[in-house]
């Protein structure tokens, strides 16, 4: 547990989580850096790392030098990291080599799937996330190319309500997707299966609220999914089954858009639509396919924010 004297000068009970080995040390240096540089050398909220494994000393301490706010390193319990008893281990070797034949990514990670599980169900029950109000997911090699200091992001959620903030939604390739992930649909109403259209928000960076998570409604779809065996035969991803709660639990005004963040992750990358903020950014709006007409940003601020959409409707539509 954070001991409580932490939260004595901050507004919000928040703290960044990473799910950190100890080699991936590069790619967390380069996150934690990022997020210091660009906000939290302001604000000096809390980290929290945690670990199936035992960290280094060298690892602490090298995580250490790269910001003046509080760090703490967690253990994850054996029993919620590794595959539970009712996986088969010839079935899921029989699905690996399955889905490596399909061409599907990550066919063959049990940490993908290990990672994917527990990010969906169990961070939060953690220990060190008992007292934790707002967690925002960093994810160790994304980087944050934007000033964000001006707004402090955790008292923003908390005031205005929100209970999931992201940055990042794409549509899933149907050949990987199992779930099928849905959001709301034109008319503003929770889309059922005949809506299926493969969005999903991404969960690599997203601030989140733990009390939704915690709650009897998602703890039990999370148990559902969890005892189907479908994180490790399915590959089912913690995007997927955040994009699945939200469908079924949130309405979209407790969801928020951070449109003023630029973020990277992988092959994708967010950059601000307005001038006001791209001045503050290291990213190249023009080079982005992020905001492309059939991608499912576009549809999402549609429905969430029509102001904002009106707003630069221009560019939403391929247009600039």
């Amino acid at each position: 547990m954070i001991p409580p004297t932490i939260w004595n000068d901050r507004p919000v009970k928040g703290v960044f989580y990473m799910v950190l080995q100890n080699g991936d040390i590069q790619g967390a240096r380069a996150t934690i850096r990022s997020i210091e540089d660009r906000f939290n050398h302001v604000y000096q909220y809390p980290w929290v790392f945690l670990s199936d494994q035992p960290y280094t000393y060298e690892l602490v301490n090298n995580l250490r030098t790269l910001s003046t706010a509080p760090m703490f390193f967690g253990r994850i319990d054996p029993e919620v990291w590794h595959y539970p008893s009712w996986i088969s281990g010839v079935r899921l070797e029989n699905t690996m080599q399955s889905m490596a034949n399909r061409g599907v990514n990550k066919a063959t990670s049990l940490l993908y799937r290990q990672r994917a599980r527990y990010h969906s169900g169990f961070y939060f029950r953690h220990p060190l996330l008992q007292d934790v109000e707002y967690a925002w997911h960093a994810e160790p090699g994304s980087y944050y190319s934007c000033d964000m200091e001006e707004k402090d992001l955790f008292l923003e959620m908390k005031e205005r309500n929100k209970t999931l903030g992201f940055a990042m939604s794409s549509r899933e390739d149907p050949i990987q997707a199992t779930i099928m992930p849905w959001l709301i649909n034109e008319r503003g109403k929770q889309s059922w299966p005949a809506d299926f259209n493969y969005c999903q928000i991404w969960s690599h960076f997203g601030i989140v609220k733990l009390a939704y998570l915690r709650s009897e409604e998602y703890m039990a779809l999370f148990e559902f999914l969890d005892s189907t065996g479908g994180f490790f035969y399915e590959r089912w991803s913690d995007s997927m089954v955040q994009t699945l709660g939200a469908a079924m639990f949130l309405t979209h005004d407790q969801l928020h858009f951070f449109h003023h963040i630029g973020y990277s992750y992988e092959s994708e990358t967010h950059c601000p639509l307005s001038t006001t903020y791209s001045q503050r950014c290291g990213c190249d709006l023009t080079a982005s396919t992020y905001f492309q007409p059939d991608r499912c940003a576009v549809q999402l601020l549609r429905l969430m924010d029509p102001a904002m959409y009106a707003q630069h409707s221009s560019v939403l539509n391929g247009t600039r």
